[in-house]
């Protein structure tokens, strides 16, 4: 059973997806990457035992190219999956550190959906920052800021980077089909 499985949908990667793709293998014990590219470009993937690679017949959208890693990941025997774009580059301690705060947090009495990380946004040069529900308000807080609650009330995280239990998608079922590529992750959440 592998403990550490990703799943990276692609569309046209370039240079330095193929790269992020050759580093991922490196890291995970298992990658599965569903192409979304309309044209046969698997030659270009990395060879490796732990990559394997899944053309779409077109370009079904990032909802339905993530449903398709998930399956795989569970014939697979995967237990916990974690989720990515092409773009998306985590740290070389990334898996490690998420299935111990998984691990934390499974221990505790919380019931919880699944985990996504802090993240960077190159294109506003800021971390990431979510809404968070109180009884009455409704505020923004950054990862740092989540670290003194004692509940988590976010109402939407991103997709890329989470990191979720193969039971816990069952119980949730899939991502929306419909939802090509923009509101997957708010719809999910």
């Amino acid at each position: 059973m592998p403990k550490c499985t990703a799943v990276i949908v692609t569309y046209f990667p370039d240079a330095s997806a193929l790269r992020n793709l050759e580093r991922v293998s490196r890291l995970c014990d298992t990658v599965i990457v569903v192409d979304n590219t309309p044209e046969n470009m698997t030659s270009r993937f990395p060879k490796h035992q732990n990559l394997i690679v899944r053309e779409a017949p077109e370009n079904v959208g990032l909802a339905s190219a993530l449903n398709k890693g998930m399956k795989i990941a569970e014939k697979r025997g995967a237990q916990n999956v974690f989720l990515f774009d092409q773009d998306s580059w985590p740290p070389h301690d990334y898996f490690e550190r998420m299935l111990n705060f998984k691990s934390k947090r499974d221990q505790t009495s919380g019931k919880w959906g699944f985990f996504v990380p802090n993240f960077y946004d190159r294109n506003s040069e800021t971390f990431g920052v979510f809404p968070l529900v109180g009884r009455l308000t409704l505020k923004h807080v950054t990862c740092k800021d989540m670290q003194s609650l004692t509940s988590n009330r976010t109402l939407i995280a991103i997709t890329s980077g989470m990191l979720i239990s193969l039971s816990t998608y069952k119980k949730i079922g899939p991502f929306r089909d419909d939802y090509f590529i923009d509101f997957i992750d708010n719809e999910y959440c």
